[in-house]
């Protein structure tokens, strides 16, 4: 008996093995990873401005986020982002904004509320909270002397993942012109 058990599960075992090689593979789906760019133009002022580590919120993964009606948002699994959102926009204005001297004036913290593209309007949408604290080594000051929410919304020209990364691009551009006007207005204030 111990035998007929013993030759049923090797056949079974054999049967498996091989019918599994006998089913056509599995169809293997590419991801395709995107990012913004890098700006357009680098912005010079002379105010030294820290990067705090960005946050995000909804699209703070690396799955694109397509909006499909006010309340409804999709995650698309084959279409991501290089890294998270916020990484992207603190490394695209890191690129952008340049400081004429080494001094660091500033601390700039970003939170992103909004990164998205919306299919019914076909734009690519950015919402960034910036806010702006004096630069002041090992002291937890929480008081701010600048916030303010950036926004931008820029025509998609095609429902494809590349014209939403392309057109996200030319939001952090106008994202990047307006943050460097603050901040040249801060610097003639000082």
């Amino acid at each position: 008996m111990k035998k007929l058990i013993a030759f049923f599960f090797a056949g079974a075992s054999l049967l498996i093995i091989t019918s599994c090689s006998i089913l056509p593979s599995p169809k293997v789906i590419e991801i395709s990873y995107f990012d913004i760019g890098f700006p357009a133009k680098q912005y010079t002022t002379d105010v030294g401005v820290q990067f705090s580590p960005f946050i995000g919120g909804v699209g703070g993964e690396t799955k694109m986020v397509f909006r499909e009606a006010t309340n409804v948002i999709r995650f698309d699994p084959y279409n991501r982002w290089s890294t998270s959102p916020a990484k992207l926009i603190q490394c695209y204005l890191l690129l952008g904004l340049k400081n004429k001297n080494n001094k660091i004036n500033y601390v700039m913290n970003g939170e992103l509320l909004r990164f998205d593209c919306d299919l019914n309007q076909k734009t690519a949408n950015i919402a960034l909270r910036i806010t702006i604290k004096p630069y002041k080594p090992k002291s937890h000051d929480k008081n701010f002397i600048y916030q303010v929410i950036y926004t931008s919304s820029v025509p998609v020209t095609e429902k494809k993942a590349s014209a939403y990364a392309k057109a996200m691009g030319k939001a952090m551009d106008e994202i990047t012109a307006k943050i460097a006007d603050n901040l040249k207005n801060m610097e003639s204030k000082r």
